[in-house]
């Protein structure tokens, strides 16, 4: 249970950002729509009293109902929660399973080798070889193993 709050507060912290960051762009567009071309002059003062007085100006605008801050507000919950998911999902993922595997792979037996490996005959496997292997490279090699052996 203790573990499980510890591993809550990482989202509660960036919640806390998240927040306090829609606070503050909500505050600078008010400001922005307020003063109009002389933001630039007053941009410095809106962000200091936003940066210092959050709760109050989150608290404002909640009670004014500005959508601005009531959608980024949601959509900072969404985007905590979806991670929250996902992280937990991801870790399920990859617990291994109580047959000594790691994901779906298996161990494999002499009996599954032999089964899917060794199952070839000679005969097909020649064949196979003679198929894929390029007719002028193997002559090429019996050439030089000629070659080599005149030389010794």
């Amino acid at each position: 249970m203790k573990q499980k709050l510890i591993d809550l507060i990482p989202y509660g912290l960036v919640l806390l950002v998240g927040l306090y960051l829609s606070q503050l762009f909500t505050g600078l567009v008010l400001a922005l729509s307020k003063y109009k071309l002389d933001f630039g002059d007053h941009v410095q003062e809106t962000l200091k009293e936003l940066a210092i007085h959050p709760i109050y100006y989150y608290q404002l605008y909640i009670s004014q109902r500005n959508p601005l801050l009531i959608i980024s507000s949601i959509a900072v919950v969404i985007y905590i929660l979806y991670f929250a998911f996902k992280k937990n999902t991801k870790s399920n993922e990859w617990k291994a399973s109580k047959t000594d595997t790691h994901g779906s792979a298996t161990w494999g037996n002499a009996k599954d080798l032999m089964k899917d490996y060794f199952s070839i005959t000679p005969k097909n496997l020649a064949d196979n070889f003679n198929k894929e292997i390029d007719q002028d490279i193997l002559k090429a090699l019996k050439k030089r193993e000629n070659e080599e052996e005149e030389n010794q």
